[in-house]
């Protein structure tokens, strides 16, 4: 979905546990980073790409251990990812790639 005027797309990146993980074309922010949704919560945390931390949010220490490794393992794909939405370029080859657990 896109926010009205505000200039950014977000897209679902993959399902993890009950965990969604989410990133959006926001060309203001410079940090590759990721969002989780859980459950009713939209962006319960955001985690960095390159370091695959709990940037903000809260969630349990079994999900922060599931995405960090999961991040971990695609980091490359992620911040392929995060270049090429961000430049506005097709993004669905590369989603495709990416892992769903690890």
């Amino acid at each position: 979905r896109s926010g009205a005027g505000s200039g950014w797309i977000e897209f679902l990146v993959k399902k993890l546990l009950d965990i969604k993980i989410k990133m959006y074309q926001e060309k203001k922010h410079a940090r590759p980073h990721v969002h989780i949704d859980y459950g009713p919560e939209w962006h319960a945390a955001s985690y960095s790409i390159p370091e695959g931390t709990r940037l903000v949010g809260e969630l349990g220490s079994k999900y922060d251990q599931a995405i960090a490794a999961w991040i971990q393992e695609n980091q490359e794909l992620l911040l392929q990812l995060w270049k090429q939405a961000q430049e506005g370029k097709p993004i669905e080859s590369i989603i495709s790639q990416i892992k769903d657990r690890t």
